[in-house]
């Protein structure tokens, strides 16, 4: 462009221009607040040289915030399910009806898939498929369910989850590429993944699983970790942190796909599934990363943004997620 021979697409708002010297040794990078609500680890990267940065008139820098969520980058997810979902239907996995991304799983941790079913094994040919599409490959948390259900209604899934669901049967673990931002997996980008079958399962997928009284359970329950109840309670029990407030099941949700290696922190309780989202410590129970801080913005920041809402325009009052976890 200015310093390299190379063209850019016209309606760039800007171009920074540079180079990579392979010969040279990799860099610390980080750690930066991101999208997932936590600080990045320091990791090792390529540097960058940078010869030219140019802009167009009255050029737009596109960004967005980030921490805890929710913050602005929500809708980007919400744009992925369309973009991804067509592409995917025609390619690879016809049988999807609907996919959805909640925005408690920051884009890629938490995946809710309509598929029609007509064979036995159906979703976890589905959920191998989605883990080998694009940037799916990040996903660590699908449920898989039948097309009559509304995946966007969290009730029915809920209810979907006590009628078909059998944790022993119906849990189907992997292994696989992760977010390198994923700081709760064993290793950097690589870690463990999990698909809930929820669909109705056919004569051959039955087997000699007794058959629970589910209606009887709760779908989800999340418990702190020093909690002496049961563990038992539901069909998924998520443990959580001791100063976890359990009222707040959006942060619940957050908390399960950022916290958890499905793997890993997994087990079975009698005929129920546990989950442990629990901050890890590096050195214990063969836990080997750095545990990083939440991604917050400072009291400052905080109430200068509130100082400022009502003359801004952009709706109803909200309070910063950041307070949740100071």
């Amino acid at each position: 462009f200015r310093t390299h021979p190379f063209e850019v697409p016209a309606d760039c708002e800007f171009v920074i221009e540079g180079y990579i010297d392979k010969n040279e040794p990799l860099v610390i990078e980080g750690p930066f607040g991101d999208h997932t609500g936590f600080y990045s680890l320091e990791d090792l990267y390529p540097k960058l040289h940078v010869t030219c940065i140019s802009h167009r008139k009255d050029a737009i820098y596109p960004a967005t915030l980030v921490g805890i969520p929710p913050q602005e980058d929500k809708y980007i997810a919400i744009a992925t399910e369309k973009i991804f979902l067509t592409p995917i239907q025609f390619t690879m996995v016809p049988e999807i009806k609907d996919l959805h991304l909640p925005e408690e799983g920051v884009g890629h941790n938490i995946a809710i898939v309509k598929i029609d079913k007509s064979y036995p094994g159906q979703a976890i040919k589905v959920a191998h498929a989605l883990w080998g599409a694009g940037q799916m490959m990040f996903n660590k948390i699908m449920f898989v369910t039948d097309e009559d259900i509304d995946i966007r209604n969290r009730e029915a899934l809920l209810e979907n989850i006590r009628l078909n669901y059998t944790p022993r049967r119906d849990t189907h673990f992997s292994r696989g590429p992760l977010d390198v931002l994923d700081h709760s997996a064993p290793q950097c980008g690589y870690g463990g993944k999990v698909m809930f079958d929820l669909t109705r399962k056919l004569p051959e997928e039955r087997g000699s699983y007794p058959s629970l009284n589910n209606k009887e359970l709760s779908a989800i329950k999340f418990y702190r970790k020093g909690d002496s109840s049961p563990k038992n309670g539901a069909l998924i029990n998520i443990v959580v942190d001791d100063n976890t407030d359990l009222s707040d099941a959006y942060s619940l949700l957050w908390l399960w796909g950022s916290n958890c290696d499905p793997i890993r922190d997994s087990g079975y309780e009698g005929d129920s599934l546990v989950m442990d989202s629990t901050t890890k410590v590096k050195g214990k129970d063969g836990f080997t990363r750095d545990w990083p801080g939440f991604a917050l913005s400072s009291r400052e920041t905080i109430a200068a943004v509130d100082s400022k809402w009502e003359s801004l325009g952009i709706g109803d009052f909200i309070e910063s997620p950041s307070l949740k976890f100071s």
